[in-house]
């Protein structure tokens, strides 16, 4: 008899067996994990891939344009981009292309190349400074090298630059010039970074030059040349200075160079964003110019004079220590002076029957030194109108002539600043002083040659230096006298 429980047992365990095997099979594909990459840009999910490094020769494929332009060996992934390697029982996979494109909507592709950072420092109208970080970016760092060079050649010649750097340089026997320093007087720092196709990357040696030296300023700026040009004439029209011509054309070594009809010449005015710093030891024959000794009398009225002795100039060997920025004289020292030919004093005598603020004849020179650092004249795109004479911090300034004061303290960008009217037509203005003379004062008569002041560097001013300008006109009161004459005419 058969057992019917028996039966029912082994039947139900044939069965389970079966469809233990049939589950198992159905469900194989999901035992074994698959090893994929998930694709980030900016923690935002791309999509999934199966090969990362096809992911990333489809980028440089693709980018075979960018590669062209900037002499590249390879394009980059955008910065931000980031594909990890996941595991999962999903075989599901996106396509590469879409992936790509999914990249290139949302961040530009990049490069491989250099990032630097120049600190410098500005100063507004106001005086006030601030700190500047200019970033460039380049496909080699020889170009950034090459470049720095280029801007310094500018300020100080290739001749002199190639001396110093061979130390071939003769030291001076009579006059001359021997560069002691040369340097760039900023801090400059480079990493090597992935750089955006966005970005301006500079990868051509006279590009970037051009952006060091003169910025954003006009840098495609030219003229050409005309019948009976010269290049301090070009230099006032175009409303630069000529040192500035001579940086914007290095081929010119000096203001008295010839030029032809049709030449073309950059007129760009130089706004560099580093600081070449050349220290040199100069030595040159230089104008002792006489000074006027004046012998009162009582016989004639203030304002009337009479010459007793002729003045005239004498010759000095004078030894400096100089330091020029960007070309232009930032500080100088002299260390030695001897005299080649005597200066002869002029000897006037004087009315002092009574005290006038009325100007004399004669006029005196503003401090004890004739440095001019900057001319009158067009410099950086704007007039400069009056003369910036170096000395050394609190040297005197005096009164150019008789006058009565109109302006004594703070005035803007000028800082502590004197202005005189000489009731002759003329005024004078005295600008950056570190104090004024004791007395000084709005309504102060000042002779000729009286201290009033002392040489500083107030206001908008680089370097201690008294700004020096002479007036003409009819309009009055205080400091607007109208048209701004050069000083040197009164001398």
């Amino acid at each position: 008899m058969i057992n019917l429980k028996k039966v029912l047992l082994w039947l139900f365990m044939i069965l389970l067996s079966i469809a233990v095997i049939l589950l198992g099979f159905d469900n194989k594909k999901n035992i074994v994990p698959n090893y994929l990459y998930q694709v980030y840009l900016d923690d935002q999910i791309l999509g999934v891939i199966d090969d990362k490094e096809e992911l990333y020769n489809y980028i440089d494929r693709e980018g075979k344009n960018i590669k062209e332009k900037y002499k590249a060996k390879k394009v980059n992934a955008p910065n931000g981009l980031d594909v990890k390697k996941i595991v999962t029982y999903d075989d599901k996979v996106d396509d590469v292309k879409e992936v790509y494109n999914k990249i290139k909507e949302l961040k530009p592709l990049t490069i491989t190349g250099y990032q630097f950072t120049i600190k410098h420092e500005e100063t507004d109208e106001e005086g006030n400074e601030k700190t500047v970080n200019d970033v460039i970016y380049v496909t080699d760092d020889k170009i950034f090298k090459e470049s720095m060079e280029n801007t310094i050649i500018s300020f100080i010649g290739e001749d002199n630059y190639n001396k110093y750097k061979d130390n071939s340089q003769t030291k001076i026997k009579d006059i001359g010039i021997y560069y002691k320093n040369i340097y760039i007087d900023n801090v400059i720092t480079n990493k090597k970074v992935n750089i955006s196709v966005n970005e301006k990357i500079y990868n051509d040696v006279s590009d970037l030059s051009q952006y060091i030296l003169f910025s954003e300023n006009n840098n495609n700026k030219t003229y050409t040349v005309k019948e009976g040009d010269t290049i301090e004439k070009i230099s006032e029209n175009n409303k630069i200075s000529v040192q500035e011509f001579l940086v914007s054309n290095p081929e010119f070594s000096s203001v008295d160079n010839i030029l032809y009809p049709g030449q073309t010449v950059s007129v760009a005015y130089a706004n560099p964003i580093v600081d070449v710093v050349a220290a040199v030891e100069k030595v040159d024959d230089q104008t002792s110019y006489f000074t006027v000794e004046e012998r009162a009398s009582n016989d004639m009225i203030i304002g009337y004079d009479k010459v007793i002795q002729e003045g005239e100039n004498g010759i000095n060997r004078v030894t400096q220590d100089i330091i020029y920025k960007n070309g232009f004289i930032s500080s100088a020292e002299i260390t030695n002076q001897v005299v080649i030919k005597p200066t002869t004093n002029k000897i006037v005598e004087v009315g002092t029957k009574y005290v006038s603020g009325v100007a004399g004849g004669y006029w005196s020179w503003p401090t004890t030194s004739r440095t001019i650092s900057s001319p009158f004249g067009w410099r950086s795109g704007g007039f400069h109108e009056g003369l910036d004479i170096y000395n050394y911090y609190g040297a005197p300034i005096y009164a150019a002539n008789n006058g009565v004061v109109t302006n004594a303290g703070w005035y803007g960008t000028y800082g502590i600043f004197v202005g005189i009217n000489h009731n002759n037509g003329y005024g004078t203005g005295y600008g950056h002083m570190s104090a004024l003379a004791p007395g000084i004062q709005v309504g102060s008569v000042v002779e000729r040659g009286q201290v009033i002041g002392y040489i500083g560097s107030t206001g908008y001013s680089t370097g201690p230096h008294v700004h020096f300008e002479l007036y003409s006109g009819s309009k009055h009161p205080g400091y607007n006298f109208g048209l701004f004459l050069d000083p040197n005419i009164l001398y």
